[in-house]
């Protein structure tokens, strides 16, 4: 009996499980090893991340294990198993989505980013706030001394990349060409082609001679190419003594030396007798010959004035030139009126002080008398008043021949 009873009780519980084990499979759940429907797999083994996530208290749904199934397994900071990026967890694979909770630096690209490089380091490619890190941006970024943010060249900050913008200040030498300027390549050098050298004068032109900056072979450049104005227009300084006749100057003799014709102020000098007819000089052959029509010879008086009486310069047929062009002063030299360079005194031509005439001679009986005084006119003889005189003269030299002969026989006799 006791046997019996034993065999019963054993058997009602098979009976039990085996209506149990049935009711099991019909509900399908998840992590009983049977795929059933709803289930992409099921290994039986109530376990999550080993292929299958089958472990139903834990959230196990039997999906393979990955992102975006629904289960936060091993790697994934979140999963809300709707494949969407950018709902505060990003987990939509096939867009990048990598279960990691959306924001910036999880390496998914949602909105409001131009990047994400899976950090929050700016400086490389993508800034801390995941935008490019472009010139232009807005966002100062290493290497960048400026970014405006507004793409425009010339504003203060040249950051128009598309126009050669590369976020530096407005300015000669940055290397972007901006209004005012002509060139710049950006070296702060001048003399290679652009003058850009801020610091040394350079304005963003091409090197070369009137830009206003001095370079090799310049002296000078005053930003122009007019000569006399103190830099000529090959860019050499203006100066007396460069052999170039500069505004201001009479002459350049390549020296500042005195004496020589040229003074050291590049003016004429008075120097008599060296070809060239200067101020105050009348005439200048160069020659140094005084009486060849100019006067030259300063040895010997010469000052430059034309040959002739009252130059000074007593030439053939002078006796004298005081050069005051007065009469009556030791020397007649007035030609104007009568002149003729000799010494003052009666019989040179010249009346004078004291002197009623002067017919170039001291003999008397002709109009002037030898101490210059006007003769009375000797009365005109006719032909027969001549005649007389002639007669008188004939025998006035008779009587003295035979009177002289006379006198001579008394000697010859001894009486």
């Amino acid at each position: 009996m006791l046997a019996t009873t034993r065999f019963l009780a054993a058997l009602g519980v098979f009976a039990a499980m085996l209506v149990l084990t049935s009711e099991v499979a019909a509900s399908g759940l998840c992590g009983d090893g049977l795929i059933d429907p709803g289930e992409l797999c099921d290994d039986g083994n109530q376990t999550n991340g080993d292929g299958c996530d089958d472990d139903g208290p834990s959230g196990g749904n039997c999906t393979p294990t990955g992102c975006g199934n629904g289960i936060v397994t091993a790697g994934e900071q979140c999963d809300d198993g709707n494949q969407t990026n950018g709902d505060a967890c990003d987990d939509d694979t096939a867009h990048g989505g990598n279960c990691t909770a959306t924001g910036c630096g999880n390496s998914v690209v949602t909105a409001g980013e131009q990047c994400d490089d899976g950090n929050m380091i700016s400086n490389d490619g993508c800034d801390s706030s995941c935008q490019w890190e472009l010139c232009g941006n807005g966002t100062l970024e290493f290497g960048q001394v400026c970014d405006d943010g507004n793409q425009l060249n010339g504003d203060g900050c040249d950051d128009d990349t598309a126009g050669g913008g590369n976020c530096t200040p407005t300015g000669c030498g940055n290397g972007v060409v901006t209004a005012g300027e002509q060139c710049d390549d950006g070296n702060q050098t001048n003399g290679d082609g652009c003058d850009d050298d801020w610091m040394n004068g350079a304005n963003c032109t091409p090197t070369g001679c009137g830009n206003g900056v001095v370079t090799a072979g310049e002296q000078c450049d005053d930003g122009n190419t007019i000569s006399d104005d103190g830099c000529s227009g090959s860019c050499e300084l203006e100066y007396c003594g460069d052999s170039v006749l500069d505004a201001g100057e009479q002459c350049d003799d390549g020296n500042t030396n005195p004496g020589d014709g040229c003074d050291a102020f590049c003016q004429w000098e008075l120097v008599c007798g060296n070809g060239i007819v200067q101020i105050g000089e009348v005439c200048d052959d160069g020659n140094q010959t005084n009486g060849d029509a100019c006067d030259d010879d300063t040895a010997h008086g010469g000052n430059c004035t034309a040959t002739g009486c009252g130059n000074s310069v007593v030439t053939a047929g002078e006796q004298c030139d005081d050069g005051n062009s007065t009469n009556g002063d030791g020397c007649d030299d007035d030609w104007a009126n009568g002149g003729n360079c000799t010494s003052t005194g009666c019989g040179n031509g010249t009346v004078t002080a004291g002197e009623q005439c002067d017919d170039g001679n001291t003999s008397p009986g002709d109009g002037c008398s030898a101490i210059c005084l006007t003769e009375a006119p000797v009365p005109a003889l006719s032909p027969w008043g001549t005649f007389v005189i002639v007669v008188l003269m004939l025998v006035i030299t008779a009587r003295a021949q035979r009177r002289h002969c006379r006198i001579g026989g008394e000697e010859a006799t001894g009486r």
